[in-house]
């Protein structure tokens, strides 16, 4: 596993986006290293033993409050739509 993260690697995620009331979510279903496919207990594993140690500050599968009074933002293959509150 250390070889898989060793060095420069093409990494593919696949994540879900939700937002909504000044919060937003990001729950992150597969990822892919190298062609190499993450997903499941695997991911969940990697994510609670390496990416949160590793980025202490991060925010997956986790609810949290977004800023610059945003509202709420939308995520589509043509781009990032965010609405801001009063």
């Amino acid at each position: 596993m250390r070889n898989l993260f060793a060095g420069e690697r093409q990494v593919v995620v696949r994540a879900r986006f939700d937002s909504r009331n000044r919060r937003a979510r990001v729950d992150v279903d597969r990822v892919e290293v190298s062609g190499v496919p993450i997903e499941g207990a695997t991911l969940e594993f990697l994510v609670q033993n390496w990416l949160r140690p590793t980025f202490p500050d991060v925010k997956i599968d986790e609810w949290f409050d977004l800023g610059f009074r945003m509202d709420r933002f939308t995520v589509a293959p043509t781009g990032v739509s965010v609405f801001i509150g009063k």
